[in-house]
């Protein structure tokens, strides 16, 4: 009957009268089961890869590391960049207008630039997929941006025409050391937000887009055997490609544009001998269909008398979907990891190096429109390009040049590089095949040439740090078979400004 008398009170506690008379309460709630054990929080200690580096004043606080992206970041290693980067900065960034990233096409017609002036710079207003975008941009921009928010104190240009800074080593010098910090962090608070807003998962393009420049910011930090965010941005690309064309058809100028980001997501591929990610079918609905066969391409190009500029533009399309075809060819059957279970086939290689010299004599002639173009120009009244500045037909020129360079060593390297490697081992095989090789080393001689050229054509700080794999790779075949062409390796290098950006 003791039980009856007891009362349920607040919290659990037992009743008065259980706790006058000293015996345990009916009505007390009792923990049933196992005691649960105590959580402890884990002590996280610094690793030598991963240190915190604070100013004097507390301001701001990066993290280095070289490997930022992967695995997931942690509160207690990556710092919420945006709440304390300059609003100047921000402002710099978005008004770029003819810069990478806004020349391309998923980005130029976003709104991000007008959503981040609404949001007077403040990332932390916006939506959180426009967020994504924008600290994906900022953090692609920091890779060659002078500011002084990511150089620091120190010497630096005030603009990218300022030749007197970049005639300098003294003032380069450093560059890409005082940029390193920031661009870490930058990039690591990218891969933070892209993953909290889940843009994986949904298509559109603003989320296509975050992830194309977490790619190159990617390929820019370290080599992967997969490439996660690229996968993402052609998943959601194929995607929405069906409701563009539904829409609204495809113009030339689309279908061109299109056609130059294709190209060099293949050709990332290629360098690295990885499976190519867009597929003919994709290629297509963002190209379109009518295209001239290679060789058809190369007559109308000798067919014209003295062709001059007003062949560049029209012959850039069809020539970069040739050479993306090619560079599908070469993985699917020369290069690929399908491709290499069995021997090398002479008739693929024959067939493959028959289309690259029609590709290469339509390299020559394009070459030869825009080297007599600019040996035309008056160097007194015709300043030389300035990276950002709006397009002109010089500068139009110039970039078919580098498209048209950069299109034809990206494929002859590889295929020159998988021809040495996989010599038959029977003997007359074997010679025919190394007939093979010596012609497609002289192709690659000649584009080694090309890039020298192509390189002293443009604006110093051109290429993004993402590009130098690349280079890099050509500067190795340079000094092992080509040592005759040192002095235009050496000319690339004072050209290249790397450490501006490395």
């Amino acid at each position: 009957m003791q039980g009856v008398l007891c009362h349920p009170q607040p919290d659990g506690a037992p009743c008065p009268r259980c706790v006058e008379k000293g015996t345990a309460c009916t009505t007390t709630p009792l923990p049933r089961g196992r005691p649960k054990g105590r959580k402890t929080q884990r002590r996280v200690e610094p690793t030598a890869t991963s240190s915190a580096a604070s100013t004097a004043d507390g301001s701001i606080s990066l993290q280095s590391s070289s490997n930022i992206s992967d695995s997931p970041p942690r509160l207690d290693m990556i710092l919420r960049v945006e709440s304390q980067l300059d609003s100047d900065f921000v402002a710099q960034v978005f008004e770029g207008e003819f810069t990478n990233p806004f020349t391309h096409p998923l980005i130029s017609a976003s709104t991000i630039r007008d959503d981040v002036r609404a949001a007077s710079c403040q990332l932390n207003l916006l939506p959180p997929r426009a967020r994504v975008l924008a600290l994906c941009i900022i953090a692609v921009d920091s890779l060659v941006s002078f500011h002084e928010t990511v150089l620091g104190p120190g010497p630096r240009p005030q603009s990218f025409g300022d030749f007197d800074f970049f005639s300098s080593d003294a003032n380069i010098q450093q560059c890409g050391v005082r940029r390193a910090p920031i661009c870490r962090a930058l990039h690591a608070e990218a891969v933070k937000a892209a993953r909290e807003a889940d843009i994986l998962l949904e298509p559109s393009s603003e989320n296509a887009a975050s992830c194309f420049l977490l790619d190159h910011l990617d390929q820019t930090n370290l080599y992967r055997l997969s490439r996660p965010w690229a996968g993402a941005y052609i998943s959601h690309v194929r995607a929405l490609a069906p409701l563009w064309r539904a829409t609204s058809p495809l113009s030339a100028d689309d279908a061109a544009v299109w056609s130059a980001y294709i190209l060099a997501e293949v050709l990332t591929s290629t360098e690295d001998r990885m499976p190519i990610l867009i597929t003919r079918h994709d290629q297509m609905l963002l190209t379109g269909t009518d295209t001239p066969s290679l060789d058809g391409l190369l007559a109308l190009l000798t067919a014209a008398e003295k062709p001059g500029l007003e062949v560049l533009w029209p012959t850039m399309h069809p020539y970069m979907v040739h050479a993306t075809t090619l560079a599908r060819q070469l993985y699917e059957t020369i290069n690929g990891d399908l491709a290499r279970l069995k021997p090398l086939s002479e008739a693929l290689v024959i067939k493959f190096l028959s289309a690259l010299t029609t590709l290469h004599s339509i390299v020559s002639i394009l070459f030869d429109v825009v080297a007599a173009h600019i040996a035309s120009i008056d160097p007194l009244h015709t300043p030389p390009p300035i990276r950002g500045a709006p397009p002109t037909i010089d500068s139009i020129a110039r970039a078919c040049g580098l498209a048209a360079a950069i299109a034809f060593a990206g494929l002859i390297l590889p295929f020159y590089r998988e021809l040495e490697q996989r010599l038959p081992d029977e003997p007359r095989a074997r010679e025919r095949m190394r007939v093979f090789c010596e012609q497609a080393r002289a192709f690659a001689c000649d584009a080694a040439r090309e890039i020298a050229q192509v390189i002293r054509w443009l604006p110093g700080v051109q290429f993004p740090p993402a590009s130098y794999r690349a280079l890099y790779a050509w500067a190795e075949f340079v000094l092992d078979c080509a040592p005759e062409d040192t002095q235009d390796l050496e000319a690339c290098v004072s050209f290249l400004f790397l450490p501006y950006l490395l």
